[in-house]
């Protein structure tokens, strides 16, 4: 790259030279050398030891030297001063760090001590110890400084503290670093709580989160789910439903603040967002010899599942009482003009638009809808937990926008607009995935929802067996076939896709559902054709959608076999848009023409497609103008 610029000028930084690791190679590393901090020369003699470091160390020098050659670039790079990098850059000029900010160290130390330990005695004589401990790393400087101030609240004497300061590890991490020293004097009786605050901080960051995980949400979770008495009883069904604004809650989250240092020996902290002090600090906590080292006899989740379930749990808790997650009648934006006139017409989901969503209400549902698909995408067995916690979230979420829905039939005049779904309230009408679809019905409960988001434990307990009217089975089905998006009106940018899903689909047909029966979730304008069916819908999104990944492609192709099975219409004629020269045209297809087109378009799907053409053809062979035979047999 840089020899197609030689009339530009060019500064480059690279930062942490020490901590370079070629990854390629990481399974060749031992534990003890993946510490990236140490310090004292005995640490760095051991460092050189290692043949695998010491060529990565060796390989990065050696790019860098290259720099030297263009008289357009200047390099700026930072390490300790190993041997490696002594030898491949002595002939570079360079600032020795810690001797430039020893100055702003011992000012930091000052002020710290002055503010938070005013009657700290000899406090000179500590910022004098601390300053030259450091080794200019000022992480190790805001961790020392705030043990010395907890040892002062605490009644420590000087030479208490003094004896504590001396001992302190001069590394972070290791098994004899400054992280494990702060969860050694954690009290073992702490240690299980601890160990599950650190699993779901973990695990919050592993999940398609939208806000933060604040400190009241982190301690609802860290229970688990179910009561500990009655393993049978969800935490959250004990929970009233008392909405308090974060400023009342300061007493709340101020003792769980303290509660989690306590617990967590202050390597996670924050109350808005609980989130690790450092980011070598979550990389010590993440390090399994390191867990397993604190942890050995503490009970935590015993699984990822577990975890997730707790998260779930914490966030319908949190919903239940957080007074900037409810909807208030001033959420609502003007419906008058400046002449007094009404600025909306006589349909509800336009009054829809003029509410403003609160932000922590958007981050809680979105945040609790993610890790309840994550949890339906994952192996295990659920039993009845998962049904309940969804009906709990359906149950707060309705409980949240209860009072804006009903100042809106108050102000409008619109009676039904008070009963209507919440999902109304928080999502847009469907949309199509590749393309917006005007006036395309909305989900007006959460089974629909469940339905778009593939959730089949859920979607099993409220179905099967459960005499569901054909009505509504006919409603569901397309959301289990079609390719849709489900906007946030908070941020349109934001979505809950939906993807064919041959299990729901099957599970609606084996209950009567019927693939032929036209899709009353399009738009008005398109009812009237009535080839619009979840089968001729399934067809149309499998050429229109832009479809790059596997697991898509074989969802497709399996909800086609399923719709075949239950009798889709194979000799069905429907149209589809297709570009022309200036605008989007209609074309007449047929589900042959469909799949051959498909073959041509993914050609490593060539048996996959070649197998629904054959079906296609057993369909033919048994139509009998309306009604396929169900027990034909469905393909591999």
């Amino acid at each position: 790259m840089l020899h197609h610029l030689p009339n530009s000028r060019l500064c480059l930084f690279f930062d942490g030279l020490d901590e370079y690791r070629m990854i390629d190679r990481e399974g060749q590393y031992k534990e003890e050398q993946l510490d990236l901090m140490h310090d004292g020369s005995d640490d760095d003699e051991a460092w050189s030891e290692s043949s695998w470091i010491l060529n990565g160390y060796r390989q990065i020098a050696k790019l860098l030297c290259k720099f030297t050659s263009y008289r357009n670039v200047k390099v700026c790079m930072s390490s300790r001063e190993l041997g490696v990098f002594e030898n491949a850059f002595k002939g570079f000029p360079r600032l020795h760090v810690h001797e430039h900010t020893a100055d702003s160290i011992a000012k930091y130390c000052q002020n710290r001590l002055a503010e938070d330990a005013s009657d700290l005695t000899d406090r000179s004589e500590f910022v004098c110890l601390i300053t030259q401990a450091s080794r200019g790393v000022f992480l190790w400087v805001s961790i020392v400084v705030q043990l010395i101030i907890d040892g002062n609240t605490d009644g420590d004497s000087k030479e208490e503290l003094m004896k504590t300061l001396k001992c302190l590890p001069r590394k972070l991490r290791g098994k004899d670093g400054l992280y494990m020293h702060m969860m050694q004097i954690v009290k073992p009786s702490y240690l299980p709580e601890a160990k599950r605050l650190f699993q779901l901080v973990m695990g919050w960051s592993k999940v398609d989160s939208e806000g933060p995980l604040d400190i009241i949400t982190l301690f609802l979770a860290e229970p688990g789910h179910l009561e500990a008495e009655n393993g049978k009883r969800l935490l959250v069904q004990d929970d009233d439903f008392c909405p308090k604004s974060w400023a009342e809650s300061r007493p709340r989250w101020e003792k769980l603040q303290r509660r989690l240092k306590s617990r967590c020996g202050g390597l996670l902290e924050g109350t808005d967002e609980v989130q690790f002090m450092h980011q070598t600090a979550k990389e010590f906590m993440s390090r399994p010899n390191i867990w397993e080292s604190i942890f050995r006899n503490s009970a935590g989740f015993d699984s990822d599942l577990d975890t997730n379930f707790a998260l779930l749990s914490g966030l319908i808790r949190r919903m239940k009482c957080c007074g900037e997650a409810a909807f208030e009648p001033e959420y609502i934006r003007t419906l008058w003009d400046s002449n007094g006139h009404s600025t909306f017409n006589d349909t509800t989901t336009d009054l829809f638009t003029r509410v403003e969503i609160p932000k922590r209400s958007f981050e809680l549902l979105s945040s609790a809808l993610s890790i309840a698909y994550f949890l339906s995408s994952s192996s295990g067995h659920f039993g009845d937990d998962y049904v309940s916690l969804l009906d709990e979230l359906d149950t707060v979420s309705n409980q949240l926008t209860e009072n804006l829905r009903v100042s809106l039939s108050d102000t409008t005049g619109v009676p039904s607009v008070a009963d209507m779904s919440w999902l109304k309230t928080y999502f847009e009408p469907l949309q199509k995935l590749y393309g917006e679809t005007p006036n395309g019905a909305t989900i007006n409960n959460m089974l629909e929802l469940a339905t778009v988001r593939d959730s089949i434990p859920y979607i099993e307990a409220k179905v099967r067996g459960k005499g569901v009217p054909l009505s509504q089975l006919q409603l569901l089905l397309p959301l289990a076939t079609r390719t849709v998006r489900l906007p946030f009106r908070f941020d349109r940018g934001t979505s809950l896709l939906g993807y064919p899903c041959p299990e729901a689909a099957e599970l609606f047909l084996e209950e009567g559902a019927d693939p032929n029966c036209r899709d009353l979730t399009l738009p008005d304008d398109m009812l009237s054709e009535e080839s619009c069916t979840a089968w001729t819908g399934l067809l149309r999104d499998l050429l229109e959608c832009s479809l790059d990944i596997d697991s898509q492609l074989r969802a497709f192709i399996a909800t086609a076999k399923v719709l075949l099975k239950y009798g889709a219409d194979p000799t069905v004629q429907f149209q589809r848009r297709v570009k022309g020269k200036n605008d989007m045209a209609m074309e007449s297809v047929t589900p042959e023409i469909i799949i051959k087109m498909a073959m041509a378009k993914w050609p490593g799907y060539q048996k996959d497609f070649a197998k629904i053409l054959e079906l296609l053809n057993q369909a033919k062979a048994n139509w009998n103008g309306g009604a396929a035979s169900r027990e034909q047999e469905e393909g591999p």
